[in-house]
C-alpha cells in the first residue's frame, strides 16, 4: 500500500515505483503538487482498485499509460488540457476519470454511438469552469 497526500509533496513519483510492483495492491497520490507520474506505472499490474492519482498537479496529454493499470486510474481534479483519444478507438484497457480537468476541444464525432464511448463518456465530460467539450450536448443524441 502507499499513499501520500498533503500540499508539502512536490516534483514527481520516481521510475523506481517499478520495484514495488510485484507487491503493490493499492496506489493514492492525492491532494498534493506533484507533477508527474512515470510511465513505470504500468508495471504495477498487482493493484487491487484504481489508482487513486486526485487533485494533483498533473497537465498536458493524459498518457496512454494509465489504461494498462489493471483497474484503470482516477484523475480527477488534476490539469490535463488534451485527451489521447485511442483511450476510446482502440479497445485496450481501462479508460481513466478525468472529471474536473482541463480538457477541451472537440470530442471526435466518430467517437457518438460507440459503444466504447457510451460506456465512458461519464468518465471525461465534466470538466473545469472555462474548459470543456465544444460538442459535449452532442454526446447525448
Amino acid at each position: 500500500y502507499f499513499e501520500i497526500s498533503g500540499k508539502v509533496f512536490y516534483g514527481s513519483i520516481p521510475p523506481e515505483i517499478k520495484k514495488v510492483s510485484g507487491t503493490l495492491k493499492e496506489l493514492r497520490v492525492y491532494n498534493t503538487y506533484i507533477e508527474k507520474i512515470p510511465e513505470e506505472i504500468a508495471t504495477l499490474q498487482n493493484l487491487t482498485a484504481p489508482a487513486l492519482l486526485m487533485n494533483n498537479n498533473f497537465s498536458g496529454k493524459v498518457p496512454l499509460y494509465f489504461r494498462e493499470l489493471p483497474y484503470g486510474a482516477v484523475l480527477d481534479d488534476n490539469y490535463f488540457e488534451e485527451m489521447d483519444w485511442r483511450y476510446f478507438t482502440e479497445d485496450i484497457g481501462v479508460i481513466p476519470y478525468l472529471r474536473n480537468n482541463l480538457l477541451k476541444g472537440e470530442i471526435p464525432n466518430e467517437l457518438f454511438g460507440t459503444e466504447r464511448f457510451d460506456a465512458n463518456k461519464e468518465k471525461i465530460l465534466q470538466q473545469k469552469k472555462y474548459s470543456g467539450w465544444t460538442n459535449v450536448k452532442d454526446a447525448f443524441n
